[in-house]
């Protein structure tokens, strides 16, 4: 497969990309849509197996045929524009890749075009420049195209929404009352937020550290670990994390030298304010070892 070259990287992937002048491509610094201690990206549909959206065969001259509707319908339309475009057979299959957006292959017949979803609303001169910079890889084409991608970069991790089952009450602990005594605390907008208990995670052998709690800013919801929820866990710690969760939803992530951090110093300076915060350091630091044994028997 052919991938097209690095000005279809997302910053601050592409500054390393023109630097190398590799046309492969990394996966893009995508912004994350969990705040956690350790932040995972997901995986992107389309790598997961979820079938892509092709573009349906051209009609043979003469036949009718009337293209499918919604997203196979707009990756049709634009193999037929790009097919008078650049004078030979292209067939479009629209992805969720996060990490190239655009990628070309060779096929009997037809060329398969590979593009970011975002591209099936693409004005003319965009569809134009993509013609031309697949003929010539036209830097000028490439500027334009890499603009497209830059102000429609919100639509990278643009994935359908599932239905969350929520379950803040616990055995113990209720997280809707404690979300509910911590949001005066805030000036910001905290109407939308939401929690719920998190599912009960496997263990790794040796294991050191916990996620104790996650924010998904997609969802707005926050996810607690499940090992709190026992009665020698005391309420307050509980909230101490809630909380932190808490803030990630007031203080959005930022672009920091290329790379988005959510403990800014803002961040930190309000985390350090809250009441129970020193004493929550050092319940946590006497208690993980404790916290990580009794992972296991937490019921399912």
């Amino acid at each position: 497969m052919r991938q097209l070259g690095f000005d279809f990287l997302t910053s601050p992937e592409r500054k390393a990309a023109e630097a190398t002048r590799h046309s492969s491509h990394p996966k893009p610094a995508t912004p994350a849509s969990r705040s956690t201690t350790t932040v995972r990206e997901p995986v992107d549909q389309d790598e997961r197996g979820t079938p892509a959206t092709p573009s349906a065969p051209s009609a043979t001259a003469g036949a009718a045929s009337e293209p499918p509707r919604g997203r196979h319908g707009a990756a049709f339309d634009l193999g037929e524009r790009l097919t008078r475009l650049m004078g030979t057979r292209v067939e479009v299959v629209a992805t969720d890749n996060k990490r190239v957006m655009l990628s070309s292959r060779v096929k009997p017949g037809r060329l398969q075009l590979r593009l970011h979803h975002m591209f099936l609303d693409a004005d003319d001169e965009v569809v134009e420049a993509i013609a031309r910079y697949l003929k010539r890889k036209s830097r000028r084409d490439g500027a334009t195209i890499d603009a497209y991608i830059a102000a429609n970069y919100h639509r990278i991790d643009e994935r359908p929404r599932r239905r969350l089952r929520l379950r803040p009450q616990g055995r113990v602990h209720d997280l809707r009352a404690i979300l509910d005594e911590l949001r005066p605390l805030f000036e910001e907008d905290m109407s939308g937020l939401r929690i719920t208990w998190g599912r009960k995670p496997t263990t790794r052998r040796g294991q050191r550290s916990l996620q104790l709690g996650a924010y998904s800013a997609r969802d707005a919801l926050i996810r607690i670990h499940p090992v709190l929820d026992q009665n020698w866990v005391p309420r307050w710690y509980v909230a101490t994390v809630v909380f932190h969760e808490m803030l990630h939803h007031a203080l959005p992530a930022q672009e920091v030298g290329g790379a988005r951090r959510h403990h800014t110093r803002k961040f930190r300076q309000r985390e350090r304010a809250y009441v129970d915060h020193a004493a929550a350091r050092a319940w946590e630091e006497a208690n993980l070892p404790r916290l990580l044994a009794s992972i296991r028997t937490l019921p399912r």
